[in-house]
């Protein structure tokens, strides 16, 4: 769930939103490591820590990690991620999408 305030209005109460991503278990987001319903550049930088084995926190999603598929979490599915948060390419992996659900 994520609670956006950017153009809420105190006095009138308006302009808020909220966005929240339901999840079927077994499922996940492609590249969203960090599990917040987004793939963001926390999510590149956290691909990149765990490469160079810094702490990634408990709730790092190996398998969401590993974008291309290839069975290896590394800095190509850092690039893929940055040139799908650039809007560079084409999306063939389908990274930011639901995966995993019969």
């Amino acid at each position: 769930m994520q609670l956006d305030l950017t153009d809420f209005n105190y006095n009138s109460k308006t302009g808020a939103k909220m966005t929240v991503t339901w999840i079927t278990p077994g499922s996940y987001i492609l590249g969203d490591v960090d599990g917040d319903g987004e793939v963001t550049s926390v999510d590149a930088t956290l691909i990149q820590r765990y490469d160079v084995q810094m702490s990634v926190g408990d709730n790092f999603d190996l398998t969401a990690a590993d974008v291309n598929g290839d069975g290896e979490v590394d800095i190509l599915d850092v690039t893929l991620i940055q040139r799908y948060l650039a809007g560079i390419g084409t999306n063939k992996y389908h990274i930011g999408e639901t995966v995993g659900v019969d």
